[in-house]
């Protein structure tokens, strides 16, 4: 090797040297000016705390972190509780309904049968006045019809003297019972 590479060689690694001796004291100055900051802890004394601090941050998140996962997890029960109540209110709902269904179509047949009833009753009603007026208008009629008959009668079988016989008798008979009632 020669001399010029060797002599090249150790002069950089004496300005290398140089170079780290010189960071290490500005390391070491600003180290000091924190360790002031620190409040006279050393630096294991302080990346223990702060490691101490963030585990202790840790914790507590994963404790909330925990307690949130509990309450959720109670949330969920309460939640399916609450759904299986409406589920069985539900159901007693429509049972409900459904008793009700029945009952109003009961009470509606019923009512329905009654007006039924009322209706044909009435319309037997309505049809026997109408029969017995219809009786009656043929009665009389009849009744108007063997009246103009007898007058016909009468009209062409009796004469004036046969007329004044009638009534002379009817009257005879009157004043008799007249009399004889006195």
């Amino acid at each position: 090797m020669p001399l010029f590479l060797a002599a090249n060689t150790v002069t950089n690694l004496l300005l290398w040297v140089a170079e780290l001796a010189g960071f290490l004291l500005l390391v070491g100055c600003v180290v000091a000016v924190r360790l002031k900051s620190f409040g006279g802890r050393s630096i294991a004394q302080w990346i223990g705390g702060a490691l101490d601090a963030r585990a202790a941050r840790i914790d507590a998140q994963l404790r909330l972190a925990e307690e949130s996962r509990a309450e959720a997890e109670q949330a969920r029960e309460e939640a399916r509780a609450e759904i299986a109540r409406a589920h069985e209110e539900a159901g007693s709902i429509v049972a409900r309904a459904e008793g009700i269904r029945g009952s109003l179509r009961d009470e509606l047949a019923t009512e329905a049968e009654a007006e039924k009833s009322r209706i044909i009753g009435q319309a037997k009603d309505e049809i026997e006045a109408e029969r017995n007026r219809a009786i009656l208008e043929l009665r009389v009629r009849a009744a108007d019809a063997a009246v103009d008959a007898a007058r016909e009668v009468l009209a062409r079988t009796l004469d004036d003297q046969t007329d004044r016989r009638i009534v002379a008798q009817a009257l005879r008979e009157s004043g008799s019972s007249d009399g004889a009632g006195s």
